[in-house]
């Protein structure tokens, strides 16, 4: 576990990854969407802020992820696509859906509530 409570994501976690993974469309605050975020890194096997931050390309550090990440708040466009390409590639449907989650919520929110 983190300083602040939350666990970190170190492994893979056979136990969750059966089943399918959450839908960030269905999130509808930025508190949901991040905590949509944590649930489909793990049951995409649980990689590590600096698993993330390598598959990225090291456009996102580590320490950036891990406090996009333990935030409730929604995460900056740079920060989700560093995300998504870090989890899934160049899965077009699966990063499609992530950037219309993303941008249904910010213009709900209006852009008040950002991290990373």
């Amino acid at each position: 576990m983190s300083a602040t409570g939350v666990l970190e994501p170190t492994g893979p976690n056979r136990s969750l990854s059966a089943g399918t993974c959450p839908d960030p469309l269905h999130a509808r605050t930025p508190a949901e969407f991040t905590r949509t975020m944590r649930s489909f890194l793990t049951r995409i096997g649980g990689l590590s802020y600096q698993e993330l931050e390598y598959r990225s390309g090291g456009t996102v550090s580590a320490r950036a992820f891990r406090g996009a990440l333990e935030s409730d708040h929604l995460p900056r466009y740079v920060m989700l696509l560093a995300f998504v390409t870090a989890c899934v590639g160049a899965n077009e449907p699966v990063c499609q859906r992530w950037i219309a989650a993303w941008r249904a919520l910010r213009h709900e929110t209006d852009g008040r509530f950002f991290a990373g």
